[in-house]
């Protein structure tokens, strides 16, 4: 199985600006252990605490740096333009493809949620996912295949049991948070299911993707930095559970 990795966002030391040199080192990293591409600008990169040029900025960074590995762009916004302006940057600067939900603090009706993704997939000019769900329809809404992966598969590796820009898989991959540990413990992981999945649920849902993704650079010998304030780094809890995962999964 190969693996896209959700991409944590690296600030700075005081996290008032973004760290090219971190973000160039983070993707060195994880494509020396294996990744298959990257996402950027979803959960896992505190998406919520950057402002619209910040995303830009990761997006060019992360294609320069990927040389040629695919690179997936969480476009989601406020409002359908903000969406656009995303996607259609994401595509100027060589991304290869866009994945996005519904503006958040509205609800749409199923006309108006196909009519935003046409408008986005019309002007956004490059390959396009959204994950929102209609009451007439119970598979996500996309252009590319995601979720194509077997049912029984998917429901194996998937950590937070939803379809997001963090974890959705595609037909030869899968993008998910356990991809924060480097995609060849990823693997071992998933072969190793039964014994880790409570576990790493529990972290996951304890944490938080931004948090963990962080945590899990530190294992890696990453220098990432910390989390942008008002979030915290991971606490003690979470950290006790992270160091049984990592311990057990590093020595088998």
């Amino acid at each position: 199985m190969k693996f896209f990795v959700p991409l944590v966002t690296p600030f700075t030391d005081d996290t008032s600006s973004l760290s090219e040199i971190r973000f160039a080192r983070l993707i060195k990293a994880h494509m020396a252990r294996g990744a298959a591409g990257f996402v950027v600008c979803a959960r896992s990169a505190e998406v919520h605490a950057l402002s619209l040029s910040e995303r830009k900025q990761i997006t060019e960074w992360a294609v320069r740096e990927a040389h040629g590995i695919p690179v997936v762009v969480n476009v989601t916004s406020m409002t359908t333009a903000a969406v656009v302006d995303l996607a259609q940057h994401s595509d100027r600067h060589g991304a290869t493809a866009v994945v996005f939900n519904a503006p958040p603090l509205v609800t749409l009706t199923p006309d108006e949620l196909s009519a935003f993704i046409t408008a986005v997939r019309r002007h956004g000019n490059i390959l396009s996912a959204c994950f929102e769900r209609t009451a007439t329809n119970e598979e996500p809404l996309v252009s590319f295949q995601a979720g194509t992966l077997p049912d029984s598969q998917w429901a194996h590796l998937a950590v937070l049991h939803n379809t997001t820009a963090d974890e959705f898989s595609m037909p030869d991959s899968i993008c998910s948070p356990i991809a924060h540990f480097g995609a060849d413990t990823a693997a071992k992981l998933v072969d190793a299911w039964p014994r880790f999945e409570a576990r790493v649920k529990a972290l996951f849902g304890h944490g938080g993707t931004f948090r963990v993704g962080k945590a899990a650079c530190d294992k890696l010998g990453i220098d990432i930095g910390h989390t942008r304030g008002p979030v915290r780094d991971l606490d003690d809890r979470g950290q006790q559970i992270l160091d049984s995962v990592w311990n057990e999964v590093s020595s088998g």
